[in-house]
């Protein structure tokens, strides 16, 4: 990333979900991309990739991302809760009741 940032690239793209499948700890290159960055005055982006789970995303969010692509099924689960779809049930059901009156 730094070789990349150094040679004027807009982007550095870092493949977390794949980092991780080869033992590595892919957020935490993004950690370091971001700090590196920041330490170096780059105008270069952190581009965080290959999410496999919500937790991901929250990670690089937290690590200092400046974009983050993910697979639709990830996306999915971030705006698709057990417990809203549980509120949700509720209270139409309470809704129902008090409409139906």
């Amino acid at each position: 990333a730094y070789l990349v940032a150094r040679a004027g690239a807009s982007f550095a793209s870092i493949f977390v979900g794949r980092m991780d499948d080869a033992g590595l700890d892919g957020m935490e290159v993004v950690r370091q991309t971001r700090d590196i960055f920041d330490n170096y005055g780059f105008d270069c982006r952190v581009l965080a990739a290959s999410m496999r789970h919500t937790a991901h995303v929250v990670d690089a969010l937290l690590a200092g991302a400046d974009i983050i692509t993910l697979p639709f099924g990830v996306l999915q689960k971030m705006i698709r809760s057990p417990f809203t779809d549980v509120g949700l049930e509720r209270f139409l059901e309470d809704w129902a009741k008090i409409t139906q009156s």
